[in-house]
């Protein structure tokens, strides 16, 4: 995983001459394990990516696939009810927020999303039918993971980018209790904008104070509406 090169380094540090304490030999090999090769960072995600169809499959071909051998009856329940929750994203926004801490992966506009922590910690989350379910993001290797639990199932969409950072694709698995097999497929998406910078976000106060917070739910300070002076409600 580290290359030879890196293995002959570690040879070197410990020969007798160079008199390395044993404490900084533990920290430099936690170093190099840290930033390793193989290993991504949220800024290989980071910007905004349009879906290529001519390189991604048909979501009604998969969930065609997924339901082939099921009942006639249980097969038109299940296939209305996979097309209503795996609609095709069109446009993702993967912006970066609180110093990296936290990620926003919006769905069609920059917004359109929930706020979550980057260490795989559940929030709550909404869809637009008003299910509430839980929601992570971690960072696994070269992936970015983000899965979504109800109590009728799971989906876990794992996204990895291309070696030149032009290409991000999107591997998703829906899983439930109540199917007997498992919906997957695949889409691609094509970097359109590098942005490292955390997206504008509309401000709004809450009932009662005067106080502006952000879609992520953070105080505003003076200094954040300076920096954003086109958002709603923050002049």
């Amino acid at each position: 995983m580290f290359g030879n090169h890196r293995v002959q380094t570690m040879d070197r540090l410990r020969r007798p001459a160079f008199r390395v304490p044993t404490r900084g030999l533990v920290l430099a090999a936690l170093a190099v394990f840290a930033s390793g090769a193989g290993a991504a960072g949220l800024g290989d995600f980071t910007g905004r990516w349009a879906y290529d169809s001519s390189r991604s499959d048909r979501i009604e071909d998969a969930i065609e696939t997924c339901i082939a051998r099921y009942p006639e009856d249980a097969k038109s329940i299940t296939r209305d009810r996979l097309l209503e929750t795996n609609d095709l994203t069109r446009v993702l926004v993967i912006s970066p927020l609180d110093s990296g801490r936290k990620v926003l992966i919006g769905y069609e506009v920059a917004n359109n999303g929930t706020v979550a922590p980057l260490d795989g910690t559940e929030v709550p989350s909404t869809n637009l039918s008003g299910e509430v379910f839980q929601m992570s993001v971690r960072l696994d290797g070269e992936a970015l993971v983000e899965t979504f639990e109800a109590d009728n199932g799971t989906r876990t969409n794992t996204y990895t980018v291309s070696a030149d950072g032009k290409t991000l694709v999107l591997q998703a698995m829906v899983e439930s209790p109540q199917m007997p097999t498992v919906l997957s497929y695949r889409l691609e998406y094509t970097r359109e904008t590098v942005s490292t910078r955390e997206p504008r976000r509309k401000a709004h106060r809450n009932k009662g104070s005067s106080a502006l917070h952000g879609i992520d739910g953070r105080l505003w300070t003076e200094r954040t509406v300076l920096m954003n002076p086109t958002v709603e409600g923050a002049r």
